[in-house]
């Protein structure tokens, strides 16, 4: 999944995958992720500063899955390895998500590439 995710990721901002608002799903790392929390949560800590490390290091020691995927309801991870999250660039600013829309990378090769659960379909 993750390799589909990173091809998927690459392709023109005219290619990218829709959310179901009809926003743009944007693959974004979990330190990108983490950023995007804190600064909706607490948006007058700014990013260099002594406040904004704690929240890091807070966020990601405790809570250690703070986002669940929108499609099969397991927690995301925040850093493990080469893990991505795909979300959606209108983050909680439509109806159809009132909080931000997460998708894991098993999930986003599953259904956006339609992958299926044992991996991309190969045409012979």
């Amino acid at each position: 999944p993750t390799m589909a995710s990173y091809w998927a990721a690459a392709g023109s901002s005219a290619d990218a995958p829709r959310c179901v608002c009809g926003s743009v799903l944007l693959r974004v790392t979990c330190k990108q992720r983490l950023d995007q929390f804190i600064r909706r949560q607490w948006p007058r800590v700014q990013p260099d500063t002594d406040r904004y490390r704690t929240l890091c290091r807070q966020i990601g020691e405790t809570s250690g899955s703070n986002t669940v995927c929108d499609l099969c309801d397991q927690p995301i991870p925040w850093c493990t390895g080469a893990a991505g999250i795909w979300t959606c660039a209108a983050g909680g600013s439509t109806i159809l998500h009132a909080d931000s829309y997460d998708i894991c990378d098993r999930c986003f090769a599953e259904h956006a590439l339609q992958a299926g659960p044992a991996g991309p379909a190969v045409a012979v």
